[in-house]
């Protein structure tokens, strides 16, 4: 398995590093709740030397932030994004929790330098790779949290100037760098999560023996084995996982014994899109030896 910023990929796939969107969005009061979880490096920071920066990780946080609260403002996303200070409306979908993240996978400047019969001109290349995650928090069988990535979707970008006879300052690199982050972020995670959409499957309990209840959706409705479940009783809602698929219904155990489960509604969460939008770097190597 592979670790990320304190993820425990689940082995559908061997990550090293690596997100989600709906062109016209309800009202935000009927979307799914997903938490921010903040701007992560894929890797130590230690080989970020710009984004290490305090100056420039304080920036780009900030301003990848400004990014997703506008696209909020403009209902652009599939989802209610949660800030930390809106921590107890998380706390309501406590049985199968939803956080997106974003991971810095490139920050780095190339320069050039060449001659023309009037003058010497400087190009300055200022690079930003991101991954926008979405993963689902759970246990496994054996009772250990675990981070299963949903999805993810790379973001890149570059910019290019020309100073002509003089190199930019390293402030001017800075400045661009974070300009060129949120840039990216908001000019294309939209685009790139057009074909994908967050819902929530709605069911019953149809009975219940011990701590095995049988409900009414199933692998059809788009359900997984693993998957938590929330049993809504009148005081509170009662997490359940589900541990036998069938087609159009499954076996959930509650986290909790609780006898007259039969007949109460259920709600989970299912996340649909093409996997052509979608990717996961699996390694990479740099061939170029300039580089």
């Amino acid at each position: 398995m592979a670790r990320l910023l304190g993820l425990i990929l689940i082995p559908l796939v061997s990550i090293n590093f690596g997100i989600l969107f709906f062109p016209q969005i309800v009202n935000a009061t009927d979307l799914i709740p997903v938490a921010y979880g903040g701007v992560f490096t894929a890797g130590n920071e230690r080989y970020y030397p710009l984004y290490s920066k305090p100056t420039n990780k304080s920036g780009i946080n900030k301003a990848l932030r400004g990014v997703l609260e506008r696209l909020m403002d403009k209902k652009a996303l599939p989802f209610n994004l949660l800030f930390e200070t809106d921590s107890e409306e998380i706390k309501k979908e406590t049985a199968d929790p939803l956080t997106l993240a974003l991971i810095i996978t490139r920050d780095d400047v190339a320069s050039e330098k060449y001659a023309t019969t009037v003058a010497t001109i400087n190009k300055t290349f200022v690079n930003v790779g991101m991954v926008a995650i979405i993963y689902r928090t759970g246990k496994d069988a054996d009772g250990k949290e675990r981070n299963l990535i949903l999805y993810s979707i790379p973001l890149a970008g570059y910019s290019i100037n020309l100073e002509g006879n003089r190199v930019l300052s390293p402030e001017e690199i800075d400045a661009l760098l974070i300009k060129n982050a949120a840039t990216v972020l908001e000019e294309h995670l939209s685009k790139r999560l057009s074909k994908v959409s967050l819902n929530r499957v709605n069911g019953t309990v149809i009975s219940q023996k011990e701590d095995d209840c049988l409900i009414d959706r199933g692998a059809v409705d788009g359900l997984v084995e693993g998957q938590n479940i929330s049993i809504a009783l009148e005081s509170k809602k009662v997490p359940a996982k589900i541990v036998k698929l069938e087609k159009n219904g499954a076996h959930v155990k509650p986290s909790e014994q609780i006898p007259s489960l039969a007949g109460k509604p259920f709600s989970a969460k299912n996340i649909k899109g093409l996997s052509s939008d979608t990717a996961l770097v699996v390694s990479f190597i740099i061939s170029s030896k300039k580089a």
